[in-house]
């Protein structure tokens, strides 16, 4: 039991500082990705908590925003994204 507190605590830290990273990227570069990546963090930490039903975890595509936009002009950024989406593949395991 005290591991998968531990993976979920540490999971929520993740997705916490993906979301920090996000809101104060879009302060200064305003879009729709950010907006989206905003929401979906916002999801999967709602989901950790068991405050959603978790049906829309197939939908996240953080990874792939993480590549596409992210990868060659903000690097730690994307780097960010690359391990919020390994929660959220977790989450859809149901690992954590």
């Amino acid at each position: 039991m005290k591991n998968i507190k531990e993976s979920k605590a540490k999971a929520k830290v993740i997705l916490e500082n993906a979301l920090e990273a996000t809101q104060e990227l879009n302060q200064s570069e305003e879009s729709n990705v950010l907006r989206s990546i905003e929401k979906q963090l916002e999801y999967l930490i709602e989901a950790l908590d068991h405050k959603n039903d978790r049906l829309k975890l197939k939908d996240i595509i953080i990874g792939i925003y993480a590549a596409r936009e992210f990868e060659y002009t903000h690097p730690e950024y994307a780097e960010l994204l690359y391990e919020a989406s390994g929660v959220s593949n977790e989450m859809k395991r149901n690992v954590i």
